[in-house]
């Protein structure tokens, strides 16, 4: 639990345990606890088991904030119960009130820690819940209609362990400072992966967190100068002091001028309730006294408005007397010549910040008069200057410099700097020759970074032996990979998804995503739609043609609006035309792909875009014919067929990449399961 106090751990616990039970009124949860036949207690004994671990896994600004929460929880009961047995007199409960005003205030919570330990636990619950029903290798679809809450959303709360994660994270910890490259294709997690690991990080107090993205059009000198903005700023936020008193006097000066608004108006209100009663002239005489004194009615309203006003006045000299006491211990300790002395670095960082924003200009000058009898003269002389912008270069010593003196400055205080979407630029050569322009600032002292990249920028790494060198391998350290799901892991994933989810289904989900946890997300999202709300449960082959028949009208969406842009002709023609006319059937999607193959194209721009779009139809046709019951019983009796869904995975992995080695793992499925090949005589694709 690291070095927190015992009295935060045991709010944490407190607020796990409550996280746990607000996790059993889950439509889902409750439903499998009732299936499983266990009570309540038996899961959140077995969940308390996992406490610590599921603690340590949520980031450390969400586990102050949960603390935060629960200490004013806790602050405000013991209030009440002392305010129910006394009373405590008008002057203590000013100098209550002046006392909190001069106490530094806490951090102001939000719902985001309570919602990420919702999350945790609510998946803890479910894959503990999991444990406990019997393996369930239905092939029909029967999940209550709002039975996957879990589903909702695109991003887990933390990644699936995987072995590409664990090396990620050894490589991080043995990595201290420089670069660390998280590479693996989109969709596999590396944001979460990385967001997790900044999250860890923080939990050390020591360290300093900064989180950018890369910029698909970009401008090297604006991307850095963003940068060093935001090291900057997170370097005066992490000051106390700085955050206090920013706190602390953006409440004072709201109190101030709200209870001067209210103090003033309701002196004008009382003012004006009297003169109705005695007259203008009379309002400051005796009379209103002599009229109170003989308990005039018609004098209500005054005194109720002119207590009103007591109140608000009282209230502003609450606010009023911490501020001017402050003021003057300001100006003593100035008079004095030891005003107090301003954190370095955050000095530092504030001239920087100036420095990045702003031109600045300085001006200087002189000048005189003189006379002579009656003759006078004048004469006078100036000069501005104008600071120019700062070069690359020197922004890059700048930035250098100041992580140096931060360095110096906070010994043992490490900077964790995550560049994100890298991936994302449009090619591979401007990915490369952005990370040629900012690798400079990756031998930062006391600085870890780490970047997510592609594939390519792994593959050009690892032929840092041969004679080829590039930016991607001067650059880095280390490179890891994280790669795809495997079967048990995408298993173990939904169960923390989904309760009771049959196996069959979950196999499906991920050969259709690839193994990429975001589109198994979606997959298992758009098998849960299609079976809420139905009378009966559908059964896995109507599922998996549901689901294949909805991407393929995206997929044929998405391949009319790519032919659309190609020079109009017969071929594009009755290409769109077979599109349109495509069935989530194995015989429609076959035959479409035999017709393809043996019939050449005059149009050379669209042979690419039909051979891919081959390629995928008929992945999909060789999971229509695999997730079947029939197919499904076959497995039970020849366990080993279950590698082949490795299999599959893989080649809907290998579609965008290499549509050879996709069409060659599908084969070797279909030989696998003695499905006949829609190719020539050998089977293979030529």
């Amino acid at each position: 639990m690291g070095p927190a106090p015992r009295a935060t751990e045991h709010l944490l616990e407190q607020a796990f345990d409550l996280s746990a039970r607000r996790a059993l009124q889950q439509p889902d949860i409750a439903a499998g606890l009732a299936r499983a036949g266990i009570p309540d207690q038996v899961l959140l004994a077995e969940a308390v088991q996992h406490r610590e671990v599921t603690l340590r896994a949520i980031a450390a600004e969400a586990r102050a904030e949960i603390a935060v929460i629960n200490a004013r929880m806790q602050a405000a009961f013991d209030t009440a119960m002392v305010e129910g047995r006394r009373r405590t007199s008008w002057s203590r409960r000013l100098a209550d009130k002046v006392r909190s005003r001069l106490a530094p205030p806490p951090t102001t919570p939000t719902p985001h820690g309570t919602r990420l330990l919702d999350a945790h636990v609510t998946e803890l619950l479910r894959r503990l819940l999991n444990t406990h029903l019997e393996p369930v290798l239905r092939t029909s679809l029967d999940l209550p209609a709002d039975g996957a809450p879990g589903l909702s959303g695109d991003r887990t709360p933390s990644p699936a362990v995987t072995e590409g994660v664990a090396r990620f994270q050894a490589a991080a910890r043995r990595v201290g400072t420089g670069a660390l490259g998280l590479a693996g294709p989109r969709g596999v997690g590396k944001s979460t992966v990385i967001e997790h690991f900044a999250g860890l990080s923080q939990q050390d107090r020591t360290a300093l967190k900064i989180s950018v993205s890369a910029p698909v059009q970009y401008d090297p000198r604006e991307f850095v100068l963003h940068l060093f903005a935001r090291i900057c700023q997170a370097v005066i936020s992490a000051s106390t002091r700085t955050t206090l008193r920013r706190h602390y006097w953006a409440r004072t000066r709201y109190e101030l001028a709200r209870m001067s608004v209210l103090t003033v108006l309701a002196l004008g209100a009382t003012y004006l309730a009297t003169a109705a009663v005695v007259g203008w002239g009379s309002v400051f005489s005796r009379v209103p006294v002599d009229l109170l004194t003989a308990i005039d009615w018609r004098l209500l309203p005054a005194v109720l408005l002119g207590a009103g006003a007591f109140l608000a006045f009282y209230n502003l000299l609450v606010d009023l007397l911490p501020a001017v006491g402050h003021g003057l211990l300001v100006a003593a300790r100035w008079l004095s010549g030891n005003p107090r002395t301003q954190d370095r670095m955050v000095v530092l960082a504030r001239a920087q910040l100036t420095q990045i924003r702003y031109l600045q200009t300085h001006t200087t000058g002189w000048s005189g008069k003189f006379a002579v009898g009656g003759a006078e003269g004048s004469f006078s002389t100036s000069r501005q200057l104008a600071e120019k912008p700062l070069t690359y270069p020197e922004i890059s010593d700048a930035f250098h410099r100041f992580l140096g003196e931060y360095a110096a400055a906070r010994p043992g205080h490490q900077v964790l700097i995550t560049v994100d979407e890298l991936d994302k630029i449009t090619t591979a050569e401007s990915a490369e020759h952005f990370l040629n322009e900012i690798k400079g600032l990756f031998g930062a002292p006391g600085t870890q970074f780490v970047v997510s990249v592609s594939d390519d920028a792994l593959a050009a790494f690892e032929r840092r032996g041969l004679a080829v060198r590039d930016a991607f391998d001067s650059a880095f350290q280390e490179i890891v990979r994280i790669d795809p799901l495997s079967l048990a892991d995408t298993v173990r994933l939904l169960d923390s998804w989904v309760v009771g989810l049959p196996e069959p289904f979950a196999r499906l989900a991920y050969c259709l995503g690839g193994g990429l946890p975001r589109e198994v997300r979606r997959v298992a999202r758009a098998m849960v739609g299609y079976a809420a709300g139905r009378a009966e449960p559908p059964t896995l082959d109507e599922v998996c043609a549901a689901v294949v028949g909805e991407d393929l009208d995206r997929k044929a969406h998405a391949v009319q609006v790519a032919v659309g842009r190609l020079e109009v002709d017969v071929d594009s023609t009755r290409f769109l035309r077979e599109i349109r006319g495509l069935r989530p059937t194995p015989v429609s999607l076959l035959e479409a792909v035999r017709k393809w193959r043996g019939h050449d194209l005059a149009h050379k721009d669209l042979a690419p875009l039909r051979g891919q779009t081959s390629t995928y139809l008929y992945h999909c046709a060789t999971v229509l014919e695999l997730f079947t019951r029939e197919r499904d019983e076959r497995v039970r009796a020849e366990p080993d067929l279950v590698a082949t869904f490795d299999l599959l995975a893989a080649a809907k992995q290998s579609l965008g990449a290499h549509r050879g080695m996709a069409t060659v793992q599908i084969d070797d499925v279909r030989a696998a399961w003695g499905l006949r090949s829609p190719w020539t005589s050998s089977g293979r694709y030529e």
